[in-house]
């Protein structure tokens, strides 16, 4: 299956230092958590990213609305994680 596209994006990236089997466990809890994501629960798919991110990442509600309300491709890039099944881009 092909990854998610890669898309240009302003936003700031953390190191990226996990390996494929603690990538595809965070997959999972993500995957079991959120139902279909439409492109009204992007915030929600987002926020169950950030908090199974094993502390990497720092999110809130509020956060993660602002973040796809001024980043559209972040919307595109969870859809294409989703489809994926894989939120490593993400992460």
């Amino acid at each position: 299956m092909e990854g998610p596209s890669k898309l240009k994006t302003t936003l700031e990236s953390v190191p990226n230092d996990l390996g494929d089997a603690p990538h595809k466990d965070l997959d999972k809890r993500v995957l079991t958590l959120v139902g279909e994501p439409s492109k009204e629960r992007l915030v929600t798919l987002l926020i169950m990213v950030v908090l199974s991110s094993n502390q990497r990442l720092d999110g809130n509600l509020k956060a993660a609305e602002t973040l796809i309300t001024n980043h559209l491709e972040l919307g595109n890039m969870l859809m294409d994680a989703w489809k994926s099944r894989s939120f490593r881009a993400i992460r």
